[in-house]
C-alpha cells in the first residue's frame, strides 16, 4: 500500500512542477499586458471599458427592474394612505354637514308650523303655547301623547291643540312642565264639527281606531266621501273652522280620516281660545251710573 502511494507521488510531481511554472508565467504575461495597456492610447482602454459596459448593461437593467417596481409600490402605498386620510376627513365633513342639515330641516319645520298658525286669524284667540311631543302615552285603549309644555308655560286643562294647522285634540291633564294631550282618535274624545259642503253639525267621536266616526248628524244629512270636516266652534273649546279631516268610505260606513299625522306628530300648539263675546269686561260698580257719572 505504501508502495502504491509513493508511485502516485512520483508520477504527480512533474505535473505539480510544471503547473506552478505555467501559472507564474500566466500572471507575468497578464501583468505585462496591463502595463502595456496602461501606457498605450486611452482610446483603446475606453473601447474596452465601453465593451464591458455594453456587456453588463442588460444585466444591470434586469437587476434594476425590481428596484423600480419596489419604488413604485412604495409610492402607491403612500398615495393609498394619503387617499385614506383624505377619505376619512371627507367622511367627517359629510357627517358634520348632515348634522347641520338635520338642524336646518327641524328649524324649517318649526318655522313652517308657526307661520301657518300665525296666518290664521280667529276671534277670541290669545297667545298660543308651543310644545314638543316627548312621549307617546298611548296603548290599546288610550290615544294620547305627552308634550313638554305645562302650567309653567301657561297650559291648562281642556284647551284645544293643533299641529299648527290641523286639529289634534285637547289637553287632558296638566303638570308643571308637561301636559297630556287626548287625540281625536281616543275613545273619550268628542269634538263638535261641521261638514263644510253642507254646513251640517255633528260630533266627531273617537273609538281608538285610526278613523273616528260622526255622531248626532241631523236627520237626512248626507256625508259623501271626500267631504271636508271642520270644527264647528260649538261649546267654546275649539275655534270654528279648524281643519279636522276628510270623509272616507269603509266597511263600517262613512268614517273621518284626520288630517293630523299622529304617527309622526312632533310639535303641537296649545290654543288659548274663548268666545269673543265672553271676553272679560269691566263690570259696572255701584259708584258708576248708567250715564258714566259718579253716584252721589
Amino acid at each position: 500500500m505504501a508502495g502504491e502511494n509513493n508511485r502516485y507521488e512520483h508520477l504527480s510531481a512533474p505535473v505539480k512542477f510544471w503547473g506552478q511554472r505555467l501559472s507564474l508565467l500566466a500572471l507575468v504575461i497578464a501583468a505585462i499586458a496591463l502595463l502595456i495597456l496602461s501606457r498605450s492610447d486611452n482610446t483603446t482602454l475606453d473601447k474596452v471599458e465601453a465593451l464591458a459596459h455594453d456587456a453588463a448593461s442588460p444585466v444591470l437593467v434586469v437587476l434594476y427592474r425590481p428596484v423600480e417596481w419596489i419604488g413604485a409600490l412604495v409610492g402607491s402605498v403612500r398615495s393609498y394612505g394619503a387617499l385614506r386620510e383624505e377619505n376619512a376627513a371627507l367622511r367627517q365633513e359629510m357627517q358634520r354637514l348632515k348634522s347641520w342639515e338635520s338642524v336646518a330641516v327641524r328649524l324649517d319645520y318649526e318655522n313652517g308650523v308657526l307661520r301657518r298658525f300665525l296666518n290664521a286669524k280667529m276671534d277670541g284667540l290669545g297667545p298660543v303655547i308651543a310644545g314638543r311631543v316627548i312621549a307617546d302615552s298611548g296603548g290599546p285603549y288610550v290615544r294620547a301623547v305627552i308634550v313638554n309644555a305645562g302650567a309653567e308655560q301657561g297650559a291648562s286643562k281642556g284647551r284645544a291643540v293643533t299641529d299648527g294647522h290641523n286639529t289634534v285634540g285637547q289637553v287632558l291633564t296638566v303638570g308643571t312642565l308637561s301636559s297630556r294631550i287626548l287625540l281625536l282618535t281616543d275613545l273619550n274624545s268628542r269634538v263638535p264639527v261641521m261638514i263644510e259642503r253642507t254646513g251640517d253639525r255633528a260630533i266627531l267621536s273617537g273609538d281608538n281606531s285610526p278613523l273616528p266616526e260622526l255622531r248626532f248628524l241631523p236627520v237626512g244629512a248626507e256625508v259623501l266621501p271626500g267631504d271636508q270636516v271642520l270644527t264647528s266652534g260649538d261649546g267654546g273649546i275649539f275655534p270654528a273652522r279648524l281643519p279636522v279631516g276628510e270623509a272616507v268610505m269603509t266597511d263600517d260606513g262613512i268614517r273621518i280620516r284626520p288630517y293630523a299625522d299622529f304617527d309622526h306628530l312632533e310639535y303641537v300648539l296649545i290654543l288659548d281660545y274663548h268666545f269673543p263675546e265672553l271676553k272679560d269686561r269691566v263690570p259696572a260698580t255701584d259708584e258708576t251710573d248708567q250715564k258714566g257719572g259718579t253716584a252721589p
